[in-house]
């Protein structure tokens, strides 16, 4: 709805979109600060004048090994998803409008927010999320190409030092940027130039927190609820959701955390025929997930018909 009071910033024409920079985004923040107090922006955290600099690009397209993970994450270091999250965080607070940075990947980018987000003042107004892939995987991944994505995985310590934001409360959100597609319309995994950005991931959010987290790392399940549950709800004006409680509606997996499986993209119910996890052993399934009260998916069936499901408003 707010694009639509602001038309004058969002005509651009689509060849030109990624030339926003942190004056459109301090614009667009300072009016909702304004005006929509309780309105959300989502942040794809990426410098544009690193990532898109033709001066970068002449360095890294004389690299050996195009095809390779490695070789994309170069193409958006670190770096530049760090400088465009600092920006988002301090114009957010500045302006006092809500914004949630999206899919944070680059462990330096939490090192530098880990300062910014002991003030309570930015906590108020910032939420940073991460997901499973950056917590999973690096440019070392078995899954070669077919884990390509935006943002690139990256390197082992970033991940960890996500994993530790999660335990810290820096990173306070998790989803999955669930990007469903065919082997074939992905590109397949052997030229960069052909793979697409993106893949399913949504239907192993669980078993991976609970496998890496919880069993590896020691991370609570309380606190794998509230990353993936009761903070987004609240993030997003999601009422009677994300708890367990009365007045809520009834919605919970139940799982088995002593379950060992071996991931298969066929078992996944998925419309997507690979998986950048297939063969990767994980300890915690779940069995049974209750959707307001009804059974939805029972030991891997779903059982739910088309057409359960139902908008839900924001507040």
């Amino acid at each position: 709805n707010y694009m639509y009071q602001v038309p004058e910033l969002f005509k651009v024409p689509e060849k030109k979109a990624l030339r926003l920079d942190d004056g459109d985004l301090g614009y667009v923040l300072r009016h909702m600060g304004r005006e929509l107090p309780s309105t959300t922006l989502c942040v794809h955290c990426e410098s544009m004048e690193i990532s898109r600099s033709p001066l970068f690009h002449g360095e890294w397209d004389v690299l050996p090994d195009k095809d390779t993970l490695s070789w994309y994450e170069k193409r958006s270091p670190d770096y530049a998803e760090t400088v465009s999250a600092l920006a988002a965080a301090l114009l957010a607070r500045k302006f006092r409008a809500r914004a949630y940075l999206v899919h944070t990947s680059a462990g330096l980018t939490a090192d530098m927010l880990a300062p910014l987000l002991r003030d309570e003042q930015t906590r108020r107004f910032v939420t940073v999320e991460t997901c499973p892939h950056y917590l999973t995987s690096t440019v070392e991944s078995e899954a070669g190409l077919l884990a390509k994505v935006n943002p690139p995985v990256r390197y082992e310590q970033d991940s960890e030092r996500l994993w530790e934001g999660i335990r810290e409360g820096v990173v306070n959100a998790i989803g999955t940027d669930h990007c469903n597609s065919s082997f074939e319309k992905k590109g397949g995994r052997s030229e960069q130039s052909r793979v697409k950005p993106g893949f399913g991931g949504v239907g192993l959010l669980l078993p991976l927190l609970i496998s890496e987290g919880y069993h590896r790392r020691g991370l609570s399940l309380e606190r794998i609820a509230e990353v993936t549950s009761s903070i987004p709800a609240s993030v997003f004006g999601l009422t009677h959701k994300g708890r367990i409680a009365e007045g809520y509606d009834a919605d919970f997996a139940l799982v088995d955390l002593e379950d060992e499986f071996t991931v298969k993209a066929s078992e996944l119910n998925s419309a997507s025929d690979y998986s950048i996890y297939e063969g990767m052993r994980l300890k915690g399934r779940p069995v049974m997930t209750v959707s307001r009260g009804r059974l939805v998916m029972d030991h891997g069936e779903i059982c739910a018909e088309p057409g359960t499901g139902r908008y839900v408003k924001r507040t």
